[in-house]
C-alpha cells in the first residue's frame, strides 16, 4: 500500500507526464498508468494531500477544498510547473553558451576582482626561490543579483477541469520571458561598452579587441587572428580559439554562410534581436576565458523559482497562488576572449 507522499508523488508525476513535461523514464513508476487514465489528476492530487483520517471526516468537496490549501499540493503543483519553466529557460537562454554562470550566496553588492589579473609563470634555476606575487583586494566592478516575478492565481476551476495543460503553457511562457530577460541584461552591457575596473573601457582598439568594420569575410578572418594574438595583462599571447560568433539579428544568415564557406563550422553562430544593426563579437570558450558572468543565487536552478505566494490578509480569492520569481544579474569579468566588430 502507497504511503501518503508516494501517492503524491505518483499523481503528481502522472500529471506532469500527461502534460509532457517530464519522461516515463524520469517519472514514478505508477506514473505512466495514471496518466493514460481519463481521470482529473490534479482534483486527485488534492484529495491525496490530505491525510486519511482526515478525509474520513469531511464530505468530498470539503476534502477537495482543505486539499488545495496544502503545503503538499502547493508544492507538488509548483514542481510540475517548475519543470516546464525550467525547461523552456534552458532552451531559449542561447546567451549562456558564451557567458560564465557565477553563483552568489545573498542579494547584496559583491565586488568583483579588477578585471584580467594575470599570473605569468616564471622560469626558475635549481634550488631557487620563486618570485613572489602578492594578492589582495583591488579595485573592481560592484555588481549585484535583482529580482523579478509575478503572482499567479489559479482558480479552483482550472483545477477541477484539469486544465495542466494551460497550466504547463503559462509556466513555459514564464521561463522564456525569464531567458529574454537576462538576455537583454546581457546584450545591455556588451552594448554599453563598460568601464572595468582598470578604469578603461571593455572594447577598445588599444586593447586587440574592437574592429571597426562590418561582418564580411576579411573582418571576421582578422577578429579571429585578434583573438588568439591578445595580450594578457602579463603580456602573454592569449591564442584563445574563437567558439561563438555572436551577432545581430539581420547578420545571423551572412555569419552562418561565412563560417561554412570558410570550413569554420565547428564555431556556433548565436543571433540576438537585442543587439543594434550590424554588431557583432566573436568569443572564445568562456570557460578558457570569460568575459560576462551571469549571477544567480546558489543552489536555484540559474535563478528561476516557483512556489507557493502568501496572500495579502484583506484578499479572499478562491484557488491557489503561485509565485514565479526569477533572480538574476550581470557583470563584465574580463576583457580577454571577445572581439567585438561593427560599425
Amino acid at each position: 500500500m502507497k504511503n501518503h507522499q508516494d501517492l503524491i508523488d505518483s499523481i503528481r508525476d502522472a500529471a506532469a507526464l500527461r502534460a509532457g513535461v517530464i519522461t516515463a523514464k524520469a517519472a514514478h513508476p505508477d506514473a505512466h498508468i495514471l496518466a493514460s487514465s481519463d481521470s482529473s489528476l490534479l482534483q486527485q492530487l488534492a484529495l491525496a494531500c490530505v491525510p486519511a483520517e482526515v478525509r474520513r471526516t469531511l464530505n468530498p468537496a470539503g476534502v477537495f477544498g482543505r486539499g488545495l490549501g496544502t503545503g503538499d499540493f502547493q508544492n507538488a503543483l509548483s514542481s510540475i510547473l517548475r519543470s516546464a519553466s525550467l525547461g523552456k529557460l534552458n532552451a531559449q537562454a542561447r546567451h549562456r553558451a558564451f557567458c560564465e554562470m557565477r553563483p552568489l550566496k545573498s542579494f547584496m553588492p559583491h565586488d568583483f576582482p579588477r578585471a584580467d589579473m594575470d599570473v605569468a609563470l616564471v622560469e626558475l634555476a635549481e634550488n631557487a626561490e620563486a618570485p613572489m606575487i602578492a594578492v589582495g583586494d583591488s579595485a573592481g566592478l560592484s555588481a549585484r543579483i535583482r529580482t523579478w516575478g509575478r503572482n499567479i492565481n489559479i482558480s479552483r476551476q482550472v483545477i477541477v477541469n484539469d486544465d495542466v495543460g494551460l497550466l504547463v503553457s503559462m509556466a513555459s511562457n514564464a521561463g522564456a520571458n525569464a531567458a529574454r530577460l537576462e538576455a537583454s541584461l546581457c546584450y545591455g552591457l556588451l552594448s554599453s561598452n563598460p568601464i572595468l575596473g582598470d578604469g578603461e573601457s571593455l572594447f577598445h582598439v588599444d586593447h586587440g579587441n574592437l574592429i571597426a568594420g562590418a561582418l564580411d569575410e576579411a573582418n571576421l578572418f582578422a577578429a579571429l587572428a585578434a583573438l588568439r594574438d591578445q595580450l594578457t595583462p602579463a603580456g602573454i599571447t592569449a591564442d584563445l580559439d574563437a567558439k561563438f560568433v555572436v551577432c545581430a539579428s539581420g547578420l545571423e544568415g551572412l555569419a552562418r554562410k561565412l563560417l561554412h564557406v570558410a570550413g569554420l563550422d565547428e564555431i556556433t553562430v548565436i543571433a540576438a534581436a537585442g543587439l543594434p544593426a550590424g554588431r557583432w563579437f566573436v568569443f572564445a570558450d568562456p570557460v578558457q576565458s570569460p568575459v560576462i558572468a551571469l549571477l544567480h543565487l546558489e543552489g536555484t536552478n540559474g535563478g528561476l523559482l516557483v512556489g507557493p505566494a502568501k496572500r495579502k490578509l484583506d484578499v479572499d480569492t478562491d484557488g491557489v497562488l503561485l509565485g514565479i520569481r526569477h533572480d538574476a544579474g550581470v557583470v563584465a569579468v574580463g576583457r580577454v576572449g571577445c572581439v567585438r566588430g561593427g560599425v
